[in-house]
């Protein structure tokens, strides 16, 4: 995903979807790289909601992705285009 709508750049740092799913994965949630962490750290209270704005808006496109693909799927299930 490219973007959301949204050009979100703080102290001259382009914030993408992207770049923000990974500071976030990789900094806080599932791995502990304090560098990515302390990009989010260092911000402000408003850009931190700013930024999770664009890391909801990823997730909700990543949703919608694995929902069409499920459909695609469950269709060609449903007509016995796929077998195992």
């Amino acid at each position: 995903m490219k973007s959301t709508g949204v050009h979100l750049d703080i102290d001259q740092k382009h914030f993408s979807p992207s770049y923000v799913w990974d500071i976030y994965i990789n900094g806080l949630y599932f791995h502990s790289d304090m560098e990515k962490a302390d990009v989010i750290l260092k911000l402000s209270e408003h850009e931190k909601n700013l930024i999770k704005n664009e890391l909801y808006a990823f997730v909700n496109a990543c949703i919608k992705q694995i929902v069409y693909v499920g459909n695609i799927v469950h269709n060609a299930f449903s007509k016995k285009e796929i077998t195992f």
